[in-house]
C-alpha cells in the first residue's frame, strides 16, 4: 500500500504468501512503481498468538530500486 511519509511516499506490506517464490514477485512489483532507492524486505512471518497482527520472523531478502538496471537484487 502506497502511503505519504515523513520523507515523501512510502509502501507498506505488500501481501502475504506462503510460496517466497510469489513473496518475491510481489516485492519486485512494488519496487517496479516505488520511486528510486526505496527497499524492498521479505520476512518470515508468523500470527500474534494474543491479538490480530502479525510478528516478523527472520530477514529472507532484500532488494533495492536501481533506476539504472531493471533487475533487483536478492
Amino acid at each position: 500500500m502506497l502511503t505519504e511519509g515523513k520523507n515523501g511516499p512510502e509502501l507498506g506490506a505488500c501481501g502475504i504468501s506462503g510460496c517466497h517464490r510469489r513473496a518475491l514477485a510481489a516485492a519486485r512489483e512494488a519496487l517496479r512503481r516505488a520511486p528510486s532507492g526505496a527497499r524492498a524486505l521479505v520476512h518470515r512471518v508468523t500470527l500474534n498468538p494474543v491479538r490480530p497482527a502479525y510478528v516478523y520472523g527472520s530477514l529472507l531478502s532484500v532488494a533495492t530500486r536501481d533506476p539504472d538496471s531493471p533487475a533487483h537484487p536478492w
